[in-house]
């Protein structure tokens, strides 16, 4: 049987995955109401166990989408809301059973059994075969009286088969149900396991039980891998196909056109051969004293034009022509015709000669249509030789031109692979030409650059701040050891506890920073920008850190009255206190701090300015990093976490201003707040 569970609290959420695989379940697990209605809308299962207060969509919600959906997902409500109004909710928004925090684990799963047992329409735990018997709840299985030993999968695929009893069940369906979402498929697990079930529950028996019908998801199977090749389909392979296409259909184009103009050519010239040929024949008979006399000039055959010369009562006197059906036409003076013998085609011309020495003869002189030129037959024997060698060169000259054009695609895909597989962000793409591809190689250099610096960021916070809380937690635990191992009297009991107190006040410190930047980093936090006096408010947080000097240090201020900003008067306040703090933290003995706040034409500046110790140069560029400290050992003993500029460059960041420091070690610093000043028109939108 598979399960889902949908629960906030990780250690529940855990052990209750823990105790259900035990119990032979395939179980999939996870944390929030959006999560579960996902699962359960890309899977089958046979129960899911749903918390109600969940993050992002709560159960009452998932279970109403399930239902409006015709989705019957048999549905456990597993939560700490246990008013009878509560349970009536639950159940009627279309739960199936409803259990109360904290609960009894065996009471848990005897409610699955009698879900499951109603939603297969089965009424007790134990599922039947022939002499086979199956006990969900005693997880027994027996066959002719006989018990068999199972494991938790083979008891679950045995389970699901028997509910399944009479059904041809695919591998693939099997899967989705024996097994949960971490198995990936793929492999025969299926088979073996079916394997190892014979073995167990049909070995030994004349009647088999568990029967294999061959074929059955074989054409499921073909055909999703078939749509696994097309999608597989690479883009190279798809340029080389496309431009291949293109090329025959060029080359149709190409030879049906000149087809077609050599036909036209073939006309025009057969017929202009054939007349010059005629005349040229007709000139050459004459009768000389009453005898045919035929020039030495006259030829039969001649530029592919056949010719006879008949007497007037059709006798041949001379030559031949290319067909006997030819030599069947009536003579007809002056006639230029078509005429089809012997399967082609041919251009006829027909001339009376009259003499007046001698009888009248008859001239016919015939053409092929395709005489004079290159034939048809021929051009279509050029085309059938050319165009496999013309496609084999479109098909080897696309696939080159697409492979050239492709490969800083391909140095891209594998730079990304090296990146997931080996988890170095420093790997680059080479860029070589400044075109499209060009500039897609340096884009995703730049992303990986900043995903590098990201990367190594958020390494170095989970670092420092492990460290932050490491070290008061040994405090803690050290101080608690020798308080109870070693404490020799109240005087000692009472400095350990006073060491816990202040480092538990440091730990809350730090929590309740470390909230409040992760809330501004990640907008959780909800920011309110309206017009604020600035002016105003810079006198007030002035005024509240004067009240509380440090190192006789003095705090003046030049503010110039009247200018307003939009704003978010909370966030702007803790970026002007920690400022000054700053200052005072890194402040010498009887020294100064400046605050300054002026407006020009389009930006209002914000200045800190101290005479302090000052900043190293090299510094400078890390004093923004979460934790960084310049003088560790000071910022240690003023009690200073490392987070207070980091969290003044995230409000100067939300409130489009801009913020740097210019410091000389020994000498002072000044940290300057450059804001946009908005049109009035703006700021009242």
């Amino acid at each position: 049987m598979r399960i889902l569970i949908a629960e906030d609290d990780g250690d529940l959420n855990k052990i209750m995955v823990k105790r259900l695989t035990a119990e032979g379940y395939a179980v999939d697990a996870c944390f929030d109401g959006e999560e579960a209605l996902a699962y359960l809308e890309a899977a089958d299962y046979d129960a899911a166990i749903l918390d109600i207060m969940m993050p992002k969509m709560d159960g009452l919600q998932v279970v109403a989408s399930l239902r409006k959906k015709n989705n019957l997902t048999p549905v456990i409500f597993l939560t700490a809301r246990d008013t009878v109004a509560d349970r009536v909710l639950g159940l009627d928004m279309g739960a199936n059973d409803y259990l109360i925090k904290p609960f009894s684990f065996d009471e848990l799963t005897a409610r699955i059994r009698a879900m499951t047992r109603t939603s297969s329409q089965n009424p007790t735990n134990v599922y039947s075969i022939a002499d086979l018997t199956l006990d969900t709840q005693s997880h027994r299985v027996c066959r002719a009286g006989k018990e068999i030993k199972l494991t938790a999968r083979e008891f679950a695929l045995l389970e699901y088969l028997l509910r399944n009893k009479g059904k041809v069940l695919s591998r693939q369906k099997i899967e989705d149900n024996v097994w949960n979402f971490d198995y990936d498929g793929g492999t025969n697990v299926v088979d073996v396991y079916i394997t190892y079930l014979r073995k167990k529950i049909d070995d030994g028996y004349d009647s088999k039980l568990i029967h294999t019908v061959r074929g059955v998801g074989s054409a499921e199977g073909k055909r999703m891998k078939k749509r696994q090749r097309k999608r597989q389909m690479s883009i190279q392979s798809k340029l080389t196909l496309w431009f291949t296409a293109s090329m025959i259909l060029l080359a149709f184009l190409m030879f049906g056109f000149l087809a077609l103009a050599s036909s036209s050519v073939t006309v025009r010239n057969s017929r202009s051969v054939l007349q010059r040929v005629f005349h040229e024949i007709a000139g050459e008979v004459s009768y000389d004293e009453g005898v045919l006399d035929l020039d030495d000039d006259f030829k039969t055959y001649e530029d592919n034009v056949y010719s006879i010369l008949a007497a007037e009562d059709g006798g041949i006197i001379s030559g031949y022509l290319p067909a006997e059906r030819l030599m069947q036409i009536p003579f007809e003076d002056g006639q230029e015709k078509k005429v089809n013998a012997g399967g082609e085609q041919y251009y006829l011309m027909d001339r009376k000669l009259s003499f007046s020495t001698g009888p009248d003869l008859w001239l016919r002189s015939v053409v092929p249509v395709s005489g004079g030129t290159i034939s048809s037959e021929a051009l279509r024997t050029a085309a059938l030789i050319m165009l496999p060698v013309l496609i084999f060169l479109a098909a080897g000259g696309g696939y080159l031109l697409a492979k050239r054009s492709l490969r800083p695609i391909r140095k891209i895909s594998q730079t990304a692979q090296s990146v997931a597989e080996s988890g170095d962000l420093s790997r680059r793409i080479e860029v070589k030409n400044r075109d499209e591809l060009g500039r897609l190689s340096e884009t995703f250099n730049i992303m990986f650059e900043r995903l590098e610096e990201n990367f190594n960021a958020e390494k170095q916070f989970t670092s420092d701040a492990s460290h932050e809380l490491r070290t008061p937690v040994a405090v803690i635990l050290a101080q608690c050891e020798y308080a109870l191992e070693n404490a020799s009297g109240e005087e000692e009991l009472y400095e350990c506890i006073g060491a816990i107190q202040r480092q538990g006040y440091r730990m809350s410190k730090l929590i309740e920073s470390l909230l409040a930047f992760t809330r501004l980093e990640q907008r959780i936090q909800d920011v309110q920008l309206y017009p604020t006096d600035i002016s105003a408010l810079v006198e007030s947080v002035c005024d509240e850190q004067a009240e509380v000097p440090e190192s006789n240090i003095s705090l003046s201020r030049e503010i110039e009255p009247g200018i307003t900003l939009m704003a978010d008067a909370t966030l702007f306040s803790r970026m002007i206190s920690n400022l000054i703090r700053n200052s005072y933290r890194y402040g010498r003995e009887n020294g100064y701090i400046q605050v300054s706040l002026r407006q020009k034409e389009k930006s209002v500046l914000f200045s800190v300015t101290d005479n302090g110790i000052g900043i190293q140069a090299e510094d400078l560029p890390h004093i923004w990093n979460r934790f960084y400290r310049a003088d560790k050992s000071r910022s240690r003993e003023k009690g200073g976490l490392g987070l207070g500029l980091s969290m003044v460059r995230q409000i100067a960041r939300i409130h489009g201003a801009k913020v740097h420091v210019e410091s000389v070690e020994h000498v002072g610093s000044r940290f300057t707040v450059s804001f946009p000043v908005l049109e009035k028109e703006k700021m009242k939108n």
